[in-house]
């Protein structure tokens, strides 16, 4: 192999190697704040179970039934 080859294929393998390192890192750091991420999320979704829970106890409440009726019948 003539040594512009070898200089060449070792800038290529130099470049993998920095690539796949980028790579780890990236997925080592996304690792790390996949606790706090879940948490997030998880504590978006209970805000909003609670809402939903909310809103369909309004829409079951007696009086908003009433309410509604009224409106309907007098249109």
């Amino acid at each position: 192999m003539d040594p512009a080859s070898a200089v060449a294929g070792l800038i290529g393998l130099a470049a993998l190697v920095m690539q796949t390192t980028a790579k780890l890192r990236g997925l080592c750091q996304d690792y790390a704040t996949a606790k706090e991420d879940a948490e997030r999320v998880s504590a978006s979704l209970q805000t909003l179970q609670d809402l939903l829970e909310e809103t369909t106890r309004l829409i079951n409440e007696p009086s908003i039934i009433r309410a509604t009726t009224m409106l309907t019948r007098s249109r």
